[in-house]
């Protein structure tokens, strides 16, 4: 939460299938709730040991030494499950360590205690050093009480706090950072920190870029040697000789690449932008059911590097959008973004198309990136016992039997807390002065990205990322073909590279081998070996 909340200076990653706000509401409650958890544990053995210290140092001992033997049961746990699956070598060597370190630890510590306690009774006296330990029992027991209590009563606040989760709505934003984040998150702006601009938008699939020269299409040839039917049916309609159209013919295909070029572009690049906006929500707005791609979303995206201070535009600018495509020389970059969800929002797939006219020429690039499902970890509402009275019940349980390790924890909750503030504090001048001073403003870090998986959890979900990449791939190359005929472009050569992309990503799934003569472009590559999801 340090990284995102409180870099006040740097933007948010854009939010794709979810919601920022909800999650760092979760995040800060949990956050305060170890927080208090961790200063109250420490607090409590530290009055312990201000109080009796011999108290606390009985109570210390006593929860090493059952934390250590937790850990021997745990390996011992391992070892038993080793059995019943195989395992490398290099597993039962660890295991092994681990089981020498924990069993070597236990018995260190409770020898120190031996001999620390029998050099008391030596000083004191059998009979006194017998009598104090059975006065600082009840103490010790009582410190012990207080620590499980407070163990256990955060275990139950936790899942008290997830079982109301699912009841929970977005609600109103109290906070004035919460309210900038909200704003950022589904701004059209993206201000991205470091070379790559897709951030939160997952891993990079494919990629493909092409310029399409914008020449004016040649003669028809049926209009150049004239009617056939009219010739046949002996009109006299007056009309040039065959000489002269052969001539004319000649002419058309010997003028120079350079003469066949418009003079001025015969559209505008927002034209064609929203002409492709259009045509690929009719994918989604298709009234047959077979024939609809669900879950799509269409939307414009315009990224600029953090570094690039002058040109990031205030929160309420309306004209970014114009602005970026009418200049794509400039550091603002625009993309038109096709989202499309699956499988409830564990798998977004994300198109970015960007469009421009330069040098006289049509320059398309295509990016395909997709966000794989979250942990599983994550999955609390999709497994039962993982939220409600049997969750919090084995919660409160699991906490009390590992109630030393929160203790050990508690100092490094207390950690986050100061750099949490010292955070805060550095990043309170803001933005203005993060610009002023020429300091990257991006985003670097993607709440989304930090909770995916490195794997698919289901064989589909991989191929249906790639389906729909395909889909908007073809009905892409579709329209502006579509396009650029209507507006009287020679598209010779785009169908020459449209064939070359449909044609790079052939893949066998199978065993035997696969002709490709004729089929893969010259510019694709053919690839041998496995893959998987």
């Amino acid at each position: 939460m340090a990284d995102i909340f409180a870099q006040r200076r740097r933007w948010a990653a854009p939010s794709y299938g979810f919601d920022l706000i909800t999650v760092l509401r979760n995040v800060r409650t949990a956050w305060w709730l170890s927080t208090a958890r961790g200063t109250l544990l420490l607090g409590a053995i530290i009055v312990a040991a201000a109080v009796t210290p011999f108290a606390a140092s009985l109570a210390s001992v006593a929860m090493l030494i059952w934390w250590l033997i937790g850990i021997r049961l745990r390996i011992t746990g391992q070892f038993v499950q080793s059995l019943f699956k195989p395992n490398p070598p290099e597993f039962y060597q660890q295991l092994e360590y681990r089981r020498k370190w924990a069993t070597n630890s236990l018995v260190a510590v409770v020898l120190a205690a031996a001999v620390a306690y029998g050099i008391r009774l030596s000083r004191r006296g059998g009979e006194v050093g017998a009598a104090e330990l059975r006065a600082q029992l009840v103490p010790c027991l009582l410190l012990l009480t207080a620590i499980v209590g407070i163990v256990v009563g955060t275990a139950l606040l936790q899942a008290t706090f997830l079982s109301r989760l699912r009841h929970v709505g977005h609600g109103p934003i109290p906070s004035g950072r919460l309210r900038h984040l909200d704003m950022e998150q589904h701004h059209t702006v993206t201000v991205y920190s470091g070379p790559y601009p897709f951030i939160g938008s997952g891993y990079q699939l494919a990629t493909w870029s092409f310029a399409q020269r914008l020449v004016v299409a040649p003669d028809d040839l049926a209009t150049a040697f004239g009617s056939v039917a009219d010739r046949l049916s002996g009109k006299k309609a007056p009309r040039p000789s065959l000489d002269d159209n052969l001539d004319d013919l000649t002419a058309e295909t010997q003028r120079s690449e350079r003469e066949r070029e418009f003079d001025e572009p015969p559209f505008k690049t927002g034209q064609l932008i929203g002409y492709l906006e259009e045509r690929l929500l009719a994918l989604r707005d298709e009234k047959d059911e077979e024939l609809r791609l669900p879950g799509l979303r269409v939307r414009h995206r315009v990224f600029v590097p953090g570094i690039e201070s002058e040109w990031i535009p205030d929160l309420d600018d309306k004209f970014i959008v114009g602005r970026s495509i009418a200049n794509p020389s400039l550091p603002l970059r625009h993309h038109l973004a096709c989202e499309v969800s699956s499988w409830g929002g564990e798998i977004y797939t994300i198109v970015f198309i960007h469009i421009s006219l330069q040098g006289k020429s049509l320059y398309i690039e295509f990016s395909t990136c997709v966000l794989p499902p979250t942990r599983a970890q994550y999955h609390v509402f999709d497994e039962s016992g993982k939220i409600g009275l049997k969750h919090a019940i084995v919660s409160a349980a699991r906490s009390a039997w590992h109630f030393p390790s929160y203790l050990v924890r508690s100092p490094f909750d207390l950690w986050r807390l100061a750099r949490y503030s010292t955070a805060v504090l550095i990043g309170l001048p803001g933005r203005s002065r993060a610009v002023r001073r020429g300091l990257d403003v991006g985003a670097k870090l993607s709440v989304r990205e930090l909770g995916a998986d490195i794997h698919t959890h289901d064989w589909f979900q991989f191929r249906d990322s790639r389906k729909h990449w395909k889909i908007i791939e073809r009905r892409l190359l579709a329209s502006v073909l579509d396009f650029l005929q209507d507006r009287g472009v020679d598209v010779t050569e785009y169908r020459q590279r449209s064939i070359e992309v449909l044609n790079r990503g052939i893949i066998n799934t199978g065993s035997g081998t696969v002709d490709v003569s004729g089929v893969v472009g010259d510019h694709s590559s053919v690839q041998t070996g496995t893959q998987s999801a």
